[in-house]
């Protein structure tokens, strides 16, 4: 609406405020479900970021004050003052009255924080679920391609995880364009992973910072470190063609190498490597590391480095696996579709209990709080039962019922009441049981069904033994059971 430069650094000192704002409220909230932490987190960062560019542009706007405030001066001079804002006002009316239902900004919920629902936040797309919200690393891929590497011996996933750092695994001789390669993608997935667990934190800063820990180690010559392309290479002299990957001993040998065929193709291949990586940027950020040996260390080394403060996650990750590995597929997706549905779940209640806390503000103001130490329960009057009431009615004693599903009891009288109520007896009839008195105290499910047992075959018994009791006698005097006598007579015996 207008265009002057007072309103223009006031409309920006309010967004900084408002940014600065929500930015204190998200690092209050400090919320438990690692799903929302990470949700403000990366808010903050982004509020962060438009913080810097907000005051980037109101300090621009400070630097060339004076040519702006002359130009602010002559437009008000040219429009006589007040005459000038009444005219200001009278376009500002008559473009909301052409315009009534034209929005007006609102910082308060721009800025606010929002509820979070699965799917719909950017979070969701960050994280592998093998990830779990950054609990765990995923180095699935990078195994693959460091088992397919020459040289090296076959390990498992696990024994990969714990060597991760162990760069001795491959023979210095076989470390050309593919180890290289593996190098590379595994100091991005690090990078990536620091940098979407970690938002707050400015990686490309820590990077440097190993990286110049480097360039002095190795100018140095200290031990463990790449000094030179000889010692790269594990060799104290001879030629190293980039090309061919290879080490030649002799200066004549490598000499006679470059006419042949061999040597011409790779060295046409690493033309296109290079031409397809031109407009590519190093991941180093130091103009130091000039050749493929010493970024072979330099990578090493800065891998370490990472790993050493992903040490936390890293270890998680192995026991993760060790427990993963006793689940069949099925079970690892249940887990996992579980753990971000329990992450949603927990991130609402979160919310939900802020908002009715907030609501409820003003009206608990009056009201003291209620002194509860023992955590008795609370009476009809809303507070709570005396201590020897409640130590009266045992209330203090749990008493686990398992056939209502391990469901637990506080003192004996409602122990004992649950022996009638809907829940024990439905718990009975699951197990095939009829309800009876004679299962009463009875909460085991082993001791029911033995009693069960013991039940059916009595009353076998007595149906035998009540069929026993009339006697019959044939045509011949013979005495017998009726049973007996039904089934001969049956069968045309008499």
């Amino acid at each position: 609406m207008s265009d002057s430069v007072l309103e223009i650094q006031r409309y920006a000192h309010e967004e900084l405020e408002r940014l600065s704002q929500a930015i204190v409220d998200r690092q209050v909230a400090n919320p438990k479900a690692i799903r929302e932490r990470l949700r403000l987190e990366h808010q903050s960062s982004h509020y962060i970021k438009q913080t810097r560019d907000t005051s980037e542009r109101l300090l621009k706007i400070y630097e060339t004050g004076n040519e702006l405030r002359q130009k602010e001066i002559a437009r008000i001079s040219r429009d006589e003052g007040l005459d000038g804002f009444y005219k200001e006002l009278d376009e500002i009316r008559d473009f909301h009255h052409r315009y009534p239902d034209h929005g007006v900004e609102n910082f308060e919920q721009m800025y606010a924080i929002k509820p979070s629902e699965s799917g719909t936040d950017e979070i969701d797309t960050l994280f592998r679920g093998e990830e779990m919200y950054g609990r765990f690393m995923d180095l699935n891929e990078l195994y693959d391609e460091f088992v397919n590497l020459k040289g090296i011996q076959p390990i498992s996933y696990l024994e990969y995880l714990s060597k991760l750092d162990d760069f001795n695994l491959v023979p210095k001789s076989e470390k050309n364009h593919s180890y290289v390669s593996y190098l590379r993608h595994l100091y991005e997935y690090l990078f990536s992973f620091f940098q979407r667990t970690h938002p707050l934190k400015d990686i490309h800063r820590i990077v440097s910072v190993f990286q110049t820990e480097f360039d002095v180690s190795r100018e140095a010559g200290l031990p463990g470190q790449a000094v030179g392309l000889e010692q790269s290479n594990g060799s104290s002299s001879g030629e190293y063609c980039e090309a061919c990957e290879k080490y030649y001993q002799k200066k004549s040998v490598y000499d006679a190498h470059l006419t042949s065929k061999k040597h011409k193709k790779a060295a046409e291949r690493l033309d296109v490597r290079k031409s397809q990586n031109l407009g590519e940027s190093s991941i180093m950020t130091s103009g130091s590391i000039s050749g493929r040996p010493q970024e072979i260390a330099a990578l090493e080394f800065i891998i370490k480095k990472l790993l050493d403060i992903l040490n936390e996650e890293r270890q998680a990750t192995r026991e993760n696996v060790v427990r993963r590995q006793t689940l069949t597929a099925s079970e690892r997706l249940a887990e996992i579709l579980a753990a971000e549905r329990e992450a949603v779940e927990a991130s609402a209640v979160e919310n939900e209990s802020k908002q009715k806390e907030d609501e409820n503000s003003d009206d608990e103001e009056g009201e003291g709080k209620i002194y509860n130490p023992l955590k008795l329960p609370i009476g009809w009057d809303g507070k709570p039962i005396p201590f020897w009431l409640w130590k009266l009615h045992g209330l203090g004693k749990e008493f686990p019922c398992e056939i209502c599903g391990n469901y637990v009891y506080m003192g004996r009288k409602a122990f004992d009441k649950h022996f009638t109520e809907q829940r024990h007896i439905y718990g009975l009839k699951c197990l095939g049981i009829s309800p009876s008195p004679l299962f009463n105290q009875i909460v085991s499910i082993d001791e029911a069904l033995q009693l069960w047992q013991k039940i059916k075959a009595d009353s076998r018994k007595q149906e035998t033994s009540v069929a026993n009791l009339n006697e019959m006698e044939d045509d011949e005097g013979n005495v017998m059971s009726e049973k007996v006598y039904n089934d001969l007579k049956a069968q045309g015996l008499l």
